[in-house]
């Protein structure tokens, strides 16, 4: 049984496959791609090149051990399958879509996607700490003004329904009910933390 890391030096973990295939066509070495780029594409490729299974980074302990389990044929095929389906957080759900969406929208590599997404968590923080602190203090004129450029720029990463929040944001902080507005700017603040969190936490991942 092989663990395969995917991306590697010198040599990738395709060819690390296709090259121990050369050597052992009998079936009974079972080889499973581990790599943090889980788009179908990727799992096609590894299978392939003649990986037996496929745990997208990071991943669970009880998904370690079925694939084990598995390769020593102790539980059943269906079985190991369906627990092998990695239990995506919503977050994850999120960043997952703005991978597809940039791709879609500007024919990038997912590492140009992931140094895009890495540079703009650090230059949003900042302005997500003077949104909460602008609505907290009352500014309506300061957080519509920064409500109205990230505005834009959640559309351009995939994050459309968030733009849409910020136009309602901006909405309710031209009404009179200061406090719900408020309350609004906080819970969307929380939100593209999280985002953020959960963006960060991949690109650590290699």
């Amino acid at each position: 049984l092989i663990f395969m890391d995917i991306q590697m030096p010198i040599m990738d973990g395709y060819t690390a496959i296709r090259e121990i295939r050369k050597l052992d066509n009998s079936g009974r070495t079972h080889i499973i791609a581990l790599t943090a780029s889980a788009f179908q594409e990727d799992i096609d490729q590894a299978l392939g090149a003649g990986s037996t299974g496929f745990i997208p980074k990071p991943f669970e302990r009880d998904q370690l051990l079925l694939c084990i389990a598995e390769a020593l044929g102790l539980v059943p095929e269906r079985q190991f399958r369906e627990a092998q389906l990695p239990q995506e957080s919503s977050e994850g759900a999120i960043v997952r879509q703005m991978h597809d969406f940039m791709r879609e929208q500007y024919q990038i590599s997912l590492g140009e996607i992931k140094m895009i997404l890495a540079q703009t968590v650090m230059d949003w923080r900042p302005v997500l700490d003077n949104l909460n602190t602008y609505a907290q203090q009352g500014n309506a004129e300061e957080t519509i003004a920064i409500l109205q450029r990230l505005k834009g720029q959640l559309v351009s990463i995939g994050l459309i329904e968030h733009s849409e929040q910020s136009v309602q944001i901006m909405a309710a902080f031209r009404g009179k009910d200061r406090a719900a507005a408020q309350i609004l700017v906080s819970n969307f603040c929380h939100a593209l933390s999280r985002i953020f969190k959960a963006l960060e936490q991949e690109v650590t991942v290699t």
